[in-house]
């Protein structure tokens, strides 16, 4: 009888501790993951603004990011600025905005369209006269609508120092920003479990 009234009592004890509801997940814990996400997606996005500065600027979804490089927009969009382009259809530049095309294969130049050819040089295509407004005279090439990169929406000294800074010690930054996350979701899953067995 004893005996089974033991059996009893353990089993009862043993539904008792398997019944046993665990710790629900903490605002921090999210709190915590969310951080983690959105620095990682900020990791991703400087990833993308540099890798963008070493070769034809990257489109992404109709968006594109540069630096800029010279003084010739000086008064507007000061030297080391980030800029943000959207590719825009050439029908609705206007004069007055600042664009940024492509003088080569590979470097392109933010001024500001001056004046309008329609149809220029019979492509049936637009045609488009810059200037840098620090530039005593317009450029001496007329852009064709299709190295446009698109028109200006964007511009930051701020932001274009900091990307600098960032460029220029990016894989240290990166790394020291990889320990400090892996340390941070480290401990506070160690004190999760911790907190656990104080149940």
């Amino acid at each position: 009888m004893n005996r089974q009234n033991n059996d009893n009592e353990i089993k009862q004890k043993g539904f008792f501790l398997s019944s046993k509801k665990q710790p629900k997940r903490s605002w921090r814990g999210f709190l915590s993951e969310l951080v983690f996400y959105l620095l990682l997606i900020v990791i991703v996005l400087f990833a993308y603004l540099y890798s963008s500065t070493q070769k034809r600027p990257s489109n992404f979804f109709g968006y594109s990011a540069m630096m800029v490089l010279t003084g010739s927009m000086q008064d507007e969009i000061p030297r080391g600025s980030l800029i943000i382009t959207k590719k825009v259809d050439a029908n609705e530049i206007k004069v007055g905005d600042n664009i940024s095309f492509f003088v080569d294969e590979k470097n392109t130049v933010t001024h500001r369209v001056i004046a309008i050819m329609e149809n220029f040089a019979e492509t049936g295509s637009r045609g488009f006269q810059t200037q840098g407004v620090n530039n005593l005279h317009p450029d001496t090439e007329i852009t064709y609508a299709n190295s446009v990169v698109g028109r200006v929406i964007f511009h930051s000294l701020l932001l274009g120092r900091l990307f600098s800074f960032l460029k220029t010690d990016f894989l240290f930054i990166v790394g020291l920003l990889t320990i400090s996350i892996l340390s941070t979701i480290t401990l506070w899953k160690l004190l999760t479990y911790r907190k656990c067995f104080d149940y």
